[in-house]
């Protein structure tokens, strides 16, 4: 992805990489349930709640 907001390119002092959180496999994003429901599946997920 190169787009990047109006914002962003007005400013000379940030620099913003854009990723595709599909790609990056994010541990906290694997869950089949909503985390509002806590019905958690991988052992991981439950520890980093408690």
């Amino acid at each position: 992805m190169t787009d990047t907001s109006p914002a962003c390119e007005a400013r000379s002092d940030l620099e913003v990489d854009l990723e595709d959180l599909a790609e990056l496999a994010l541990p906290f994003m694997d869950e089949p349930s909503h985390p509002i429901l806590q019905q958690y599946t991988r052992l991981i997920t439950s520890k980093v709640d408690s």
